[in-house]
């Protein structure tokens, strides 16, 4: 049962590794890196169950801080990923199947990890799912629907993250003339 169980959670839990080193003003020692990690569809519920299923306390519910966001869509009671991952992404709602946009796809939103970038920082991303797939695209990406998976690729490649960890099922580039930046570690 508890194999079942870590094999349903590790199949649903997409995780994200954005290594950033975020200054903190006023601070003298800020955070060295910063891992945000998604459990997809994952809610306090959810990790509960399994801590009753099992009798034994999650570690990821020990830490001494833990926080807590709504995700829900600008156009429906049901969210979904490319939604749920832009609120997370950017701070800012949108609607279902947008990817890091406005809900018109006319106002592209920027991401925690292309703020990262921006400033100098190290930042990675790892999916136990595709690349392309609507929770890591609203890190680096910006499209009018998450089934765009190619758009996708093609941005990714101008973002010069340092690692990509996914899996295989979807490409890189539909265009064999770009290729990877120098530098970027692509794991398919």
């Amino acid at each position: 049962m508890h194999r079942k169980c870590l094999n349903f959670i590790t199949q649903a839990v997409i995780v994200f590794a954005i290594i950033v080193w975020f200054p903190i003003g006023g601070f003298a020692a800020g955070p060295k890196n910063v891992i945000f990690y998604i459990g997809d569809g994952m809610s306090s519920v959810q990790r509960r169950i399994t801590e009753e299923v099992h009798d034994k306390e999650l570690a990821m519910n020990t830490l001494p801080v833990i926080g807590m966001y709504k995700t829900d869509s600008l156009n429906s009671i049901v969210t979904d990923s490319a939604a749920a991952a832009t609120a997370m992404a950017t701070g800012y709602k949108t609607d279902s199947s947008v990817v890091s946009m406005d809900a018109w796809g006319e106002i592209a939103y920027e991401t925690i990890a292309e703020a990262a970038k921006r400033l100098g920082k190290s930042v990675g991303i790892v999916t136990t799912t595709r690349l392309t797939h609507a929770t890591p695209a609203c890190f680096g990406s910006h499209v009018d629907t998450r089934n765009r998976e190619n758009k996708i690729a093609e941005q990714y490649l101008d973002k010069n993250f340092e690692i990509w960890m996914g899996v295989v099922g979807g490409i890189l580039s539909p265009n064999p003339s770009r290729r990877v930046n120098e530098g970027m570690s692509v794991i398919c």
